[in-house]
């Protein structure tokens, strides 16, 4: 509490000691006027005691659950951002809240981190179709077919799980996920690696088969 607020305080319950105890100081004045003065020194003093002891506290606690609430989400964001795996989360009227770094690098395409916030599901699509990025005929023969399809299918579904093959021959598994209040979170995993092994490991037990065939006849 500041000293000035303070002073105006010792100064009113001053006074009204003073006239508490019989102390003029002030002519006699009416019952009426005397009550007015006791109400405006009661507020004098009540409106810094209810600031000091009520709302300088409660703002105080405000603030220290905001910045508790800020460097909790900055944490998350960190922590997103060193996933290998790349993250983009949309609100429930499908526009971006989220991307994680590793996002940004797959689909170079789509805006920049600190622009893509507020972008919709449908503007990406056709970031990525434009770019080329998508290896799906039907995004190449009639593109606008396959992204109103995609968006329907996105709108319908609460959970998805699919491979999706990009024109740089990565393959990526992809994990669509809404959240409980319409939200829906995105999970693209690199898999081209693993499609690799299990090509070569198809190649070797068909050519195991071959031979045993052959050994057969």
């Amino acid at each position: 509490m500041s000293r000035g607020i303070l002073k105006i305080i010792a100064i009113v319950f001053l006074a009204e000691t003073l006239i508490f105890f019989g102390l003029p100081l002030l002519p006699p004045l009416s019952d009426e006027i005397m009550a007015v003065i006791n109400g405006l020194a009661l507020v004098a003093i009540a409106t810094p005691l209810i600031h000091f002891f009520i709302i300088n506290p409660y703002v105080k606690g405000v603030r220290r659950r905001l910045e508790t609430q800020s460097r909790h989400e900055s944490l998350l964001k960190q922590t997103l951002n060193s996933f290998s795996d790349c993250i983009i989360l949309f609100d429930p009227d499908g526009k971006v809240v989220f991307s994680n770094d590793e996002y940004h690098k797959i689909f170079p395409s789509s805006p920049p981190k600190d622009k893509i916030v507020g972008a919709t599901q449908e503007s990406l699509l056709r970031h990525s179709v434009k770019a080329g990025l998508i290896d799906i005929p039907l995004a190449k023969s009639d593109s606008e077919a396959w992204i109103q399809n995609r968006l329907k299918e996105r709108r319908e579904i609460n959970e998805e799980t699919l491979e999706t093959l990009l024109s740089t021959g990565r393959t990526y598994l992809s994990r669509h996920k809404r959240t409980n209040d319409g939200s829906m979170m995105i999970v693209h995993t690199d898999i081209t690696d693993r499609k690799v092994a299990e090509q070569e490991l198809r190649k070797v037990h068909e050519g195991l088969e071959q031979r045993v065939e052959e050994r057969t006849l």
